[in-house]
């Protein structure tokens, strides 16, 4: 969920001011939501965060939003919509690990600090080798929660 405030400061950062600014400041201002299960309405919502789901804006605010994530690591990153994902090479899976997790704790900083919260059920770590019985991986988030492996 995108931190409006967070967006804000990231779009001007971006040299996004004046009227398009202002346009957007009113775009994601005093926005509500119903849902709707088939004839029943919910009562009315504030929406605190995030984009309005359904408008043409929503997405690329949200890109704008994510924009700077891959800088945050320091080697290779990789960006496309909404995923992300980070590697490393090598022939030492243990130093790889660590790497890795050093990215990993960069990721989560920048989560952190953009009020965003991983998933850890949509997210994984993968090792990829022709090695026989590699030391496992063991990746952490902040909290202390580890990545799943994926085979």
């Amino acid at each position: 969920m995108v931190n409006k405030e967070v967006l804000r400061s990231k779009l001007l950062s971006y040299g996004i001011s004046g009227r398009m600014f202002h346009f957007i400041r009113s775009f994601l201002s005093n926005r509500t939501f119903q849902v709707r299960i088939g004839s029943t309405l919910s009562m009315t919502k504030r929406l605190e965060n995030g984009t309005p789901q359904g408008r043409v804006l929503s997405p690329m605010l949200f890109s704008l939003m994510i924009n700077d994530l891959p800088k945050r690591i320091t080697f290779h990153a990789a960006l496309y919509a909404d995923d992300f994902c980070f590697w490393e090479c090598g022939s030492d899976v243990t130093l790889s690990n660590q790497l890795c997790q050093r990215s990993l704790t960069k990721v989560c900083k920048w989560c952190e600090d953009c009020g965003f919260k991983l998933s850890s059920t949509k997210s994984a770590a993968v090792l990829f080798t022709r090695k026989h019985n590699p030391a496992p991986l063991s990746l952490h988030q902040q909290d202390g929660t580890r990545l799943p492996l994926k085979n």
